[in-house]
């Protein structure tokens, strides 16, 4: 996403805001990146283009089996298409997907929806349609041939027709109820290209490992970290967030105390690291910041900030000058 947006012309330090990353952080192999740093970025982003649905259509499109490490090892050696559906439903967290996707195999048709109701709202249409891209693309390249879809239908405003028509083949259905393509597939079962029992079989193992150990780091308090920030700045209350970790909000106080923390912490985190880039940035006023945090008046944030920073918020910034 940082690459796409040089290629519009915009800075890195843009794209990046809010996530407390630099470009040379993506320089480095090892360094993770949240999920909520991604759909922040997605945002940045889809704010500082003109048609974000289509730039995400061309970010799907650099998405090559080779991108998902050992995951698209185990995908190009399925033995078929089906288990190759499967694998990426069990080991969902492993793919590149931000948004939900669910798929079904019936009367010899596949369908893939891609499901972005979780993520904010100017990010949705870029990932939905970068995830839309990028999913066709991993099928294209699990069966080694070009697909041909029978429908197309997306659920946000399409404008350039002519990018979609050469990605997919086939004219979105605009004004969808749902984001989602549906091709034939007969063959769903029958051996892949590139099929491989041991290589599959070996692959499998790593990433069952992979994701054993990323679900064993997987607190709830950065799951309710991941939720807040791709929903910054309208962040929910703890109720609207309990129920969509499907839990109940007793029992997400209970373990957020057993951690250590407090909803309170990890809202009050976020929103601080918000009104921090933003002073720093100097672009916005205190007022401005305000109004950006949702504050009903410049005085409730200011005695937020102090809370937070021990200083006021033009204090702050003039200690940064």
């Amino acid at each position: 996403m940082v690459a796409a947006g040089l290629e519009h012309g915009i800075d890195p330090a843009v794209v990046l805001a809010g996530t407390d990353l630099v470009a040379a952080d993506l320089e480095r192999p090892a360094a993770l990146v949240a999920t909520w740093m991604e759909a922040r970025v997605a945002g940045n982003l889809a704010g500082s283009v003109a048609d974000p649905a289509a730039v995400g259509l061309r970010l799907g499109s650099r998405f090559h089996l080779s991108t998902y490490g050992v995951a698209g090892l185990a995908l190009l050696s399925s033995p078929s298409l089906q288990a190759a559906m499967q694998f990426a439903k069990t080991y969902a967290p492993l793919m590149p997907a931000l948004c939900q996707i669910r798929q079904s195999l019936r009367s010899g048709r596949a369908t893939v929806e891609i499901d972005g109701s979780r993520l904010m709202d100017e990010a949705r249409p870029l990932l939905l349609a970068r995830d839309l891209s990028a999913t066709l693309l991993a099928v294209r390249e699990v069966i080694g041939s070009q697909l041909h879809l029978t429908s197309l239908d997306v659920s946000f405003n399409v404008t350039d027709l002519e990018i979609w028509q050469s990605t997919f083949g086939i004219a979105p259905r605009r004004g969808a109820s749902r984001t989602a393509y549906t091709f034939a597939c007969p063959w769903s079962t029958d051996p892949l290209p590139q099929s491989d029992t041991h290589v599959c079989e070996s692959a499998t193992a790593e990433c069952h490992e992979l994701l054993s150990a990323r679900r064993a780091s997987n607190t709830v308090a950065n799951r309710v970290l991941d939720r807040l920030w791709s929903a910054a700045p309208d962040l929910p209350g703890i109720r609207e967030l309990a129920a969509a970790l499907l839990t109940t909000e007793r029992t997400l106080r209970r373990r957020l105390a057993e951690e250590g923390t407090s909803f309170r912490k990890l809202s009050d985190h976020v929103r601080f690291s918000i009104a921090i880039d933003l002073l720093e940035s100097g672009g916005a006023s205190v007022q401005q910041v305000a109004g950006h945090l949702r504050y009903g008046d410049t005085s409730a944030f200011t005695h937020a900030f102090r809370r937070w920073a021990g200083v006021s918020p033009r204090a702050f910034r003039r200690g940064q000058s």
